[in-house]
């Protein structure tokens, strides 16, 4: 029987995307909350015979609550947003590893910081709640988790190491395709055309 995926396994790590080529990515430390939200606005067109929905443009952003700390990584995305730098970002899921690689199964994509709330209440901690404007959506994969992160959690895609090459995001769906007859040639006659059509083996 499935089981569900909690919440708490799905962290999210971060690293400036200018920074790949010497720097690995660090987990969010004390993270409350996140949400990843994909949406594309649908509209619709007027015709003679009734309204068609057109599709727009997919927008894509992440939504997170953390507390407050003197972290790295809560330094890096606030110099990030005062300094309008991309961010390069992972969900990662500590609840799906796979054994003979040790990488875990992983979202991976980029995007800016266009806002970094900070609510300081008097009978709680400080926490701070920025939005990631992704561009476009997250792309499936598998990410290396370094043994200080690994503990702290008890990429085209990127992995998290510094220097990664990018690699091909990993498709989970395969669609069911119909297999559509092979032409082999096609006659010419004055009305049309006959069409020999290849039988499949």
């Amino acid at each position: 029987m499935e089981k569900a995926i909690q919440g708490k396994k799905i962290k999210l790590m971060f690293r400036l995307t200018r920074e790949r080529a010497t720097t690995a990515a660090k987990l969010l430390a004390l993270e409350i909350s996140h949400e990843y939200k994909s949406e594309t606005k649908t509209d619709t067109q007027s015709t003679k015979d009734g309204n068609v929905p057109t599709s727009g443009m997919p927008s894509a952003s992440i939504e997170m609550e953390f507390l407050r700390t003197g972290t790295e990584t809560y330094n890096m995305l606030k110099y990030a947003y005062r300094n309008g730098l991309e961010i390069d970002v992972w969900r990662i899921n500590f609840d799906k590893k796979d054994p003979k690689t040790g990488k875990y199964e992983a979202e991976f994509g980029t995007g800016l910081l266009d806002s970094f709330g900070d609510s300081a209440e008097s009978d709680s901690n400080s926490s701070i709640k920025p939005t990631l404007v992704l561009n476009g959506d997250l792309v499936e994969g598998w990410a290396t988790v370094d043994a200080e992160n690994e503990e702290l959690a008890r990429a085209f895609f990127y992995d998290t190491v510094a220097g990664a090459e990018p690699e091909e995001p990993v498709e989970k769906y395969t669609p069911k395709t119909i297999e559509v007859p092979k032409v082999e040639s096609v006659t010419p006659i004055s009305d049309g055309a006959v069409v020999k059509v290849k039988e499949e083996e």
